[in-house]
């Protein structure tokens, strides 16, 4: 197949190219994915899958195993552009040298909440560099406060990844959301926003439940696997952030072949 640097928007009919792990490791065995139907996100979506271990979660759609609390109603469609400021997302990748039109993925690393909600550093930034090693550029999103975490992950990746962190507006960041061929971030703000705008996002759970708080989007994957003291809710881990452990990158790259493959 094509490199994944060539898939852009106006090429998203050619076949995806495949992500692949410089030290490739083996994703996990078993997934399921809600369905509207599933009693709840731990069942298996067909009677030839497997069941999988209590807690493992893979969602096509978090509205599809939201509470019933959420009506069918409503709508899971891309906010709309208007208004949005692209020319300041432009402005801003162009100043980290980016060409016009070069695909990149947007990573959130961090979480406001606290460092339960928080994938590893270091696991973002292998992932970076497997999107890199594809062809893909890489955007790291945070806060002003958040603007020294965010670099060091920018710098793990290399140099085809730019932070900035605390240097967008509101409507750039939207504008940045909606440009990017992938959202890669943790249950936070960003992860939600992305969603909205329709861009293909993977949200990583730690300390929440999945059930009742993913983000919400046309193409989402919610990688969750809870052990038995989630959730609970807390800001910070008191046992060794298991669920946060147990996404590994692998499975972070299946997914998102998976996503490319979907809005081809």
């Amino acid at each position: 197949p094509s490199t994944i640097g060539a898939l852009n928007h106006s090429s998203r009919s050619t076949s995806p190219p495949r992500i692949k792990l410089a030290a490739s490791l083996p994703p996990p065995s078993t997934s399921t994915r809600c369905t509207p139907s599933a009693a709840s996100c731990n069942s298996a979506s067909d009677a030839s899958t497997p069941p999988a271990p209590r807690g493992t979660t893979t969602t096509r759609a978090p509205a599809d195993c939201r509470p019933a609390r959420r009506s069918n109603s409503e709508s899971s469609a891309p906010i709309t552009s208007s208004g949005v400021d692209t020319s300041a997302a432009g402005s801003s990748v162009a100043a980290a040298g980016f060409a016009a039109g070069e695909g990149y993925v947007l990573i959130g690393p961090r979480s406001a909440y606290g460092p339960a909600r928080e994938w590893f550093p270091g696991r973002f930034a292998e992932a970076g560099r497997a999107f890199v090693a594809n062809g893909l550029r890489v955007v790291v999103s945070g806060t002003a406060s958040e603007t020294e975490s965010c670099a060091a992950v920018a710098s793990a990746v290399g140099s085809s990844a730019v932070s900035l962190a605390g240097r967008t507006s509101l409507p750039a960041l939207v504008a940045l959301a909606a440009g990017a061929r992938l959202a890669l971030c943790n249950d936070s703000g960003l992860a939600h926003l992305a969603a909205a705008t329709g861009s293909p996002t993977i949200q990583i759970y730690g300390s929440a439940a999945s059930g009742w708080t993913a983000a919400r989007g046309p193409h989402v994957r919610i990688l969750h696997r809870a052990p038995v003291c989630s959730p609970c809710w807390r800001q910070r881990c008191v046992s060794g952030t298991r669920c946060l452990d147990a996404v590994t990158v692998a499975w972070v790259v299946q997914q998102a072949n998976s996503l490319l493959a979907e809005v081809a």
